[in-house]
């Protein structure tokens, strides 16, 4: 109670997306209108991370289980 009160009060300044510790990628309405409904193909997952990659992120991890093989054409996204 004592941190969310003190975060009440004095709330942190909003930083720039590069100077945060963390950043969240969403797959939202607008990614799924882009890229189709999921299951995505993996090796457009594949992708995500190879970008996230290239752009500076030290870690990576999913909120998402992948239970089931990939039944989707890996020619669909190269």
């Amino acid at each position: 109670m004592s941190f969310d009160a003190m975060q009440r009060l004095y709330p942190r300044p909003v930083a720039k997306a590069e100077e945060l510790p963390a950043l969240i990628v969403d797959i939202d309405e607008r990614s799924l209108a882009e890229y189709g409904q999921w299951p995505w193909p993996r090796t457009l997952v594949a992708k995500l991370v190879q970008n996230s990659r290239e752009l500076g992120a030290a870690l990576i991890a999913f909120d998402i289980v992948f239970a089931e093989p990939d039944r989707l054409s890996l020619t669909e996204y190269p």
